[in-house]
């Protein structure tokens, strides 16, 4: 169950990053050693096995994709092809656990250990580009929707159980208990980043949103200073803060496994690479925030308030011929608007708007997405939230804390679905957020000797109306830790 050749995955990858157009040289070499000693050790004719953490099998790739050794690609392949025969044995755990009960090419979906098993997918992405394996890359998609389908919350969260800190049975997602590690949404990224590159498919794009907004960010502070280990979506009032990655603490600024702090910095370094990309066909615009890109056929100022504004402006600033400009829209803009300089262009929900033509500097393109706040009800199998719904606005799901309904008890809370629901923009809340002004009512409980009754009886208590304030999750206890709930009981 040894750790050993995993991390060596994130220093395989950390010369392969380039900072300013140059690469530390002195780590490369430190890099290639390691990676030298590694394919002396294993291999299909040597020493066969895989280790506890699946990474190192990105880090190879990137390895190789700067040297251009050959034998560091077919070593991640090795790695890949190699795990699922129950090498794996140690800390009391089932090879499930370490992603090693199936061979990743006949896995249907993901199982065991979270961001095991997400490192892995994304570590097999890589092998599968870089060999042209597309069976590979199929078994990988396969698995990649079974998770979204089945097994990953609202938020993007991924890992039911606190116990192997792992997936959980298909519709098993508990909103109190559920895990959803801050590090299992970085691999989540990574995986669908790879993914949609490979494939080109919208639909990764708008996972690497819910995951990034939604999953990602609640891991840490407004301050940057604090972090969450795990991310459920409720907290419950008077809840024990029984360990030291209970959210109930609030955010912590380190912890005993040191895992999510360093991984979320490395994340927030490397946003710039997902929001666009380009090839030889032209632009590509996969997230939305403002700033210059380009590629050799032109160049683009975008300039936008996303999230909290739907308005995305991107205006032409160098253009060299005829080239393609893609644009994601995504799923859930129902109503948006494209233009070219005034003039309309198609844009349909959940695919990549293209745009082809001459662009001279000083065109502006303007897309207009859809931000109505939507209310969402979850698969009937997902017992845990059965009879509630969520809130969303634009790619934000939302939260009700109770800093922000004084005197109610969040526990007790029911929203009111038909009632009107209005926003206001809070430039000195929260460093600036849209709230939402929801109405609904809340229970009188009173203490009982036991917490059930009979289908038949009245209620126990009457309902009192109630006005409530949702803010967007990823900003929950940056205030004081307390009660938090994603999701509303309509009944």
């Amino acid at each position: 169950w040894s750790h050993v050749p995993s991390w060596a995955g994130p220093l395989f990858q950390a010369p392969a990053a380039e900072v300013g157009g140059r690469r530390d040289t002195g780590l490369l070499d430190v890099a290639v050693k390691l990676a030298d000693h590694l394919d002396d050790i294993f291999g299909p004719t040597k020493r066969q096995d895989v280790d506890g953490h699946p990474v190192v099998e990105m880090g190879l790739v990137e390895l190789y994709r700067v040297t251009g050794e050959t034998r560091y690609l077919q070593l991640a392949r090795h790695f890949v092809d190699a795990r699922g025969q129950g090498f794996v044995k140690g800390l009391g755990k089932e090879p499930t656990y370490f992603s090693d009960r199936v061979r990743v090419r006949e896995a249907t979906t993901v199982e065991g250990h979270a961001v095991r098993a997400v490192y892995l997918g994304a570590g097999g992405v890589d092998v599968a580009t870089e060999t042209g394996d597309a069976g590979l890359l199929l078994a990988l998609e396969t698995q990649f929707a079974s998770m979204m389908s089945s097994k990953a919350f609202i938020t993007g969260g991924l890992g039911a159980r606190w116990d192997w800190e792992a997936f959980g049975d298909p519709y098993e997602l508990p909103t109190d208990r559920g895990y959803a590690e801050s590090c299992a949404a970085i691999g989540g990224v990574q995986w669908a980043w790879r993914l949609l590159l490979a494939t080109g498919k919208q639909e990764y794009a708008d996972a690497i949103e819910r995951f990034l907004f939604n999953a990602f960010l609640p891991g840490v502070s407004l301050s940057g200073t604090e972090y969450f280990y795990v991310n459920p979506l409720q907290l419950r009032d008077r809840a024990l803060a029984d360990e030291n990655r209970s959210p109930a603490h609030g955010r912590r600024g380190w912890f005993d496994c040191a895992c999510c702090p360093p991984n979320v910095m490395r994340t927030f370094s490397s946003l710039d690479a997902y929001i666009a990309t380009s090839s030889e066909r032209g632009l590509q615009i996969h997230q939305f925030a403002s700033g210059d890109f380009g590629f050799g056929g032109g160049a683009v100022t975008v300039r936008t308030d996303y999230p909290w504004s739907g308005d995305v402006e991107i205006e032409i600033v160098r253009s060299t011929g005829s080239w393609h400009l893609d644009i994601r829209v995504p799923d859930w803009s129902d109503d948006t608007t494209l233009t070219v300089n005034g003039e309309p262009v198609a844009a349909v929900a959940g695919t990549y708007a293209s745009i082809t033509r001459e662009f001279v500097a000083g065109d502006v393109i303007l897309l207009q997405l859809d931000l109505t706040t939507r209310l969402y009800a979850a698969d009937t199998r997902i017992d845990a939230v059965r009879g509630a719904v969520a809130i969303e606005r634009g790619p934000l799901v939302y939260a009700l804390e109770h800093c922000d309904v004084p005197g109610v008890a969040v526990d007790d809370v029911v929203l009111n679905v038909t009632a009107a629901i209005r926003e206001t923009r809070r430039a000195e809340l929260l460093d600036g957020i849209v709230t939402l002004q929801l109405e609904g009512t809340v229970s009188d409980h009173s203490e009982s000797p036991w917490p059930y009754r009979r289908l038949r009886d009245s209620a126990l208590s009457d309902k009192a109306p109630v006005a409530l304030v949702a803010i967007p999750y990823y900003a929950w206890a940056n205030r004081e830790v307390g009660p938090m709930r994603v999701w509303f009981p309509t009944a």
